[in-house]
């Protein structure tokens, strides 16, 4: 394992360079090499990193983490690129858009059966049913 300094980061493009304790030459960062856990570097930070060398001959850091940075636990039992996670206010406002868009299609539905001007006994039905359709889906 190497160790160095952050001394260059873009933070907007996700890499920077580490002015190595040992060597002369800076190695060269990438967020990729950092466990997805851990906050942002910032200059100064004390990298420790494996070195790597790349096909035209220049090396880079690889397997780094920040000195005195503890990773964050993850959620437990949820991965971070897990598409089906929501958190439960997620959950509620999707169940509420649902909602909402439900008593939009009665309430045009309603308006068409009214604007035909057809409003028999068998329009009523159909009217009440689609009234009652939304409250179905309201948790109980």
């Amino acid at each position: 394992m190497q160790r160095g300094t952050l001394k260059k980061w873009d933070d907007d493009r996700g890499f920077g360079f580490i002015k190595p304790d040992q060597g002369s030459k800076d190695i060269f960062l990438h967020i990729n090499a950092l466990p997805r856990n851990i906050r942002r570097p910032k200059i100064g930070d004390i990298i420790i990193y494996e070195l790597k060398q790349e096909k035209d001959g220049k090396f880079r850091a690889y397997k780094a983490s920040i000195q005195g940075v503890i990773p964050v636990s993850p959620i437990p039992n949820k991965s971070y690129s897990s598409p089906s996670y929501s958190s439960p206010s997620r959950g509620l406002e999707s169940m509420l858009n649902s909602i909402q868009s439900i008593l939009g299609l009665v309430i045009l539905a309603i308006a068409a059966i009214f604007f035909q001007g057809h409003l028999t006994a068998q329009n009523n039905q159909i009217i009440t049913f689609l009234l009652i359709l939304p409250l179905r889906f309201l948790p109980h």
